[in-house]
Parts: structure tokens; sequence; C-alpha cells
């Protein structure tokens, strides 16, 4: 006689509150002397890194990335469906991160992305949701993504599994990451 195991699965949306776990095997959060960061913008085709490389802490052994990172994913780990997504009060560092990147990327966005790309980009723009200087509130991103797609964000705080992630994409749900990468490990 065979037995199979029944595998579980999320029938409804509100289970996806089960599938917020991180399948990195080595997390950083937990390691001081983690050194991602000091690997990237030692190489020089990391040119996102370079100019401001040397104004900059490493983040190798960084306590105080390492306390952020953890208390983002604390916020990830207690969201419940249903519940308002949670508004992440950034720092300045955080901030001016962002505006680096914004810059860079949305200098390569006429040659890197198609037209409906470009297109969604500046209606977000005009609307307001994606300013240079600001990271943009999940929730009014959120409500925007919503009302145009259907589609919902959801805190998450890592790496998911690809079962969990396509779970997620089968209720029209996309686990996004809160924590930004500051300037020492941005092109990570």
């Amino acid at each position: 006689m065979l037995f199979f195991l029944a595998v579980w699965f999320p029938v409804h949306v509100a289970e996806l509150d089960k599938c917020f776990h991180c399948v990195i095997k080595y997390e950083p959060t937990t390691d001081p002397r983690h050194p991602v960061s000091s690997f990237l913008c030692s190489q020089s085709k990391w040119s996102l890194c370079s100019p401001i490389n040397s104004m900059f802490t490493s983040g190798y052994g960084d306590k105080e990335y390492i306390e952020r990172r953890a208390k983002l994913n604390d916020v990830a780990r207690v969201y419940k469906y249903g519940e308002p997504l949670p508004e992440i009060e950034y720092t300045e560092a955080e901030h001016k991160t962002w505006e680096i990147v914004y810059q860079k990327l949305k200098s390569l966005q006429l040659t890197h992305t198609c037209v409906e790309y470009q297109r969604n980009f500046t209606q977000m723009e005009n609307d307001g949701l994606f300013v240079a200087n600001r990271i943009p509130n999940l929730a009014r991103v959120n409500d925007y993504l919503q009302r145009k797609t259907g589609f919902m964000l959801r805190p998450c705080s890592g790496l998911l599994s690809a079962r969990d992630f396509l779970a997620s994409l089968a209720f029209r749900v996309f686990q996004v990451r809160q924590l930004l990468y500051l300037l020492f490990i941005r092109a990570y």
C-alpha cells in the first residue's frame, strides 16, 4: 500500500501569513563578520560604489546596519493579511541611498527598459509615488498597483522559497523587502 504525504499549500490569500520565511542558509543579519559589502565595493565593476566608497563604512561588522536589518525583518514577520501595510521611518542615509540609485537607474531607463515600463514609471512619478529624494511609501504604491493591476504588495523578511513566491503570485501578491541596502552595498 502506498502512502502519500499531503503537501500543504495556501488556499486563501490570508494563508500567505505562513509563507514569510527566509530560505537563505546563511543569514548575514546574525553574523557581524558578513563581508559582502566589502567585497562588492572593492570590485571596480561596481561603478555605483566606487565614487563614494571612501565616504562610508564598508559595512563589515556594522552593528547599526545589522540591528536595522533585524528590526525590519521583525516588522515583516509580524505582518498579517488584512492589516495596513507597515509604514517605515527611513533614515536620511537610506533616503540618500535611494536618491543615488534612483538617479543612476533613471539614466539607464531609456536604453534598458521597454515602452510599457517607461510609460508606467512616468505615470507613477506624475502621481507622486516615485520621487528621487524620498523612498516610496509602500501603502501608497500598493493602493496604486491594486487599482491598476489587482496585485497587492506584502512585506517579507528576505528571500522566499520558489514555492512561497509562486504561491504568493497565485493570489496576485508580490512580496517585497522594505530594507534598503545602504551606500556601501547598494550594488548588491
